[in-house]
């Protein structure tokens, strides 16, 4: 579904058939690792020393560097993540809409909130503001819209 490489130079890819990376001549299959071995990885990003993945059933999956943990952030799948300066996390749903994680607390947005749709597939961060791709067109969201 999605790569992303980190500053080792490791290549981390979420797959429909879990977590796998790849450095120099070595692949790594961390499926059994990340905690489940029936993972469906669909996005991933990488900020600072860890490794994020979210899941098809709506888990995110951390990477440290040594210790992997699990998060309910929603029961829909995380098609994208991305990370603000401050280190929040946003991320896509396929059905969900938005949801900003803080490491703690997971806040939704949605069509209620002014989303075109639920169905979200991209996000990119411009000026301050989160650019959501949506089913229906795009919709833009103040950095501190959560806070």
């Amino acid at each position: 579904w999605m790569c992303a490489a980190d500053s080792s130079g490791t290549v981390w890819a979420a797959t429909s058939g879990g977590i796998v990376s790849f450095k120099e001549t070595e692949l790594t299959n961390w499926t059994d690792k990340a905690g489940s071995d029936n993972l469906d990885a669909r996005s991933v990003t990488v900020v600072g020393g860890k490794v994020f993945f979210g899941t098809a059933s709506g888990k995110l999956i951390t990477f440290d560097g040594s210790s992997w943990k699990m998060s309910s952030v929603s029961s829909h799948p995380v098609t994208c993540i991305i990370s603000e300066p401050s280190g929040t996390l946003w991320l896509a749903t396929d059905g969900g809409g938005i949801v900003r994680f803080d490491g703690k607390n997971a806040q939704t947005f949605n069509g209620q909130d002014g989303l075109p749709s639920d169905y979200v597939r991209a996000l990119a961060l411009k000026d301050g503001k989160l650019i959501a791709a949506c089913h229906g067109g795009l919709a833009e969201i103040a950095l501190n819209a959560g806070k």
